[in-house]
């Protein structure tokens, strides 16, 4: 049989070492791994931060004045043979006329260019999303080490074990 190569402990610390590990996208993972070093920590606390990402282009025309002006637009848009539209009914572009969603930036700023070039305000715009990131603070116990075997089986390939001052 094959042999395994010998894993020699890491020396134990003399003092209180603290770690920050993250980022997580999910809650329930922080908790997850919360759970599985409680034996090894004196505490544990988590900090949590909002963060946009870019997701696609939305195209669309600027808002009119009322729902009948947005109406009378999307009869003009018909018109020019535009039909893949509806009228936005909320939020700050109210009463404007939304033209649809884009993955490609290119693809997205060509319609609105095309659009504008047929007379209509149009315009293309990013749209993000918001998601939040969570990071785990803790404070090993003297003279304790988390096994690196829960790192490799608990944590996102993003994730990140940082030494921290404790405090």
């Amino acid at each position: 049989p094959a042999s395994r190569p010998e894993v020699t402990a890491e020396a134990k610390p003399a003092a209180d070492l603290c770690y920050t590990l993250g980022p997580f996208r999910e809650m329930k993972k922080l908790r997850q791994v919360t759970r599985v070093i409680k034996d090894y920590v004196v505490e544990a606390s988590f900090r949590s931060r909002e963060e946009q990402e870019q997701t696609m282009y939305r195209v669309f025309v600027r808002p009119a004045g009322s729902k009948q002006e947005a109406k009378a637009l999307t009869k003009e848009l018909v018109s020019k043979n535009i039909r893949d539209y509806f009228i936005i009914t909320d939020g700050p572009n109210k009463n404007g006329i939304s033209l649809g969603y884009f993955s490609s930036k290119g693809r997205a700023y060509g319609h609105a260019d095309r659009v504008r070039k047929l007379g209509f305000d149009a315009t293309a715009e990013p749209v993000f999303r918001t998601y939040t990131i969570y990071w785990l603070d803790y404070r090993i116990k003297s003279g304790h080490e988390i096994p690196q075997q829960i790192f490799d089986d608990h944590l996102e390939n993003s994730a990140q074990r940082l030494s921290r001052a404790c405090g």
